[in-house]
């Protein structure tokens, strides 16, 4: 077989398999569609939820006011008991430095406001804690596990 009719053969073949695998997402999609779901699996036809008052359900601000200019990033947050949540964060002057440290803040729901930021672990404590060298450290991420901890 020559080099064309190869190359005419594997992109046919291509072809074939992209179809086998696109008919169940179409099949499924405009199913869906008829069904009253939207593209993002909401139904369009159900109407919109009734709010049970009129505080707000969604709010924002910054948690890291104490570090203006600061390279902050790959921040988490999860529930810390009842009424409050901890956010982590990876913060310093920029990526890598020397001054690069993990830090977290809570959240008191009754009082509406932040704690200040604590440096939780940087370098230095990684280093004496682990016995070993640490050059830096990663992106900090807290979550619930099932026992209620974080």
């Amino acid at each position: 077989m020559d080099v064309a009719k190869s190359r005419w053969v594997k992109w046919l073949a291509a072809l074939v398999v992209m179809v086998l695998y696109a008919i169940p997402f179409y099949q499924t999609y405009f199913s869906r569609r008829e069904a009253g779901w939207d593209h993002l699996g909401i139904r369009e036809d159900l109407p919109a939820p009734e709010r049970a008052d009129d505080k707000p359900y969604f709010a924002s601000q910054f948690v890291n006011q104490a570090q203006p200019g600061g390279a902050c990033h790959v921040s988490s947050i999860a529930v810390a008991g009842e009424n409050r949540l901890i956010c982590t964060w990876y913060a310093g002057s920029q990526e890598g430095a020397r001054d690069v440290a993990i830090f977290s803040a809570f959240y008191d729901e009754h009082r509406g406001t932040w704690t200040d930021p604590q440096k939780v672990l940087d370098p230095q404590q990684s280093s004496a804690e682990l016995r070993r060298w640490v050059r830096k450290v990663g992106n900090a991420v807290v979550v619930n596990d099932r026992r209620g901890g974080l």
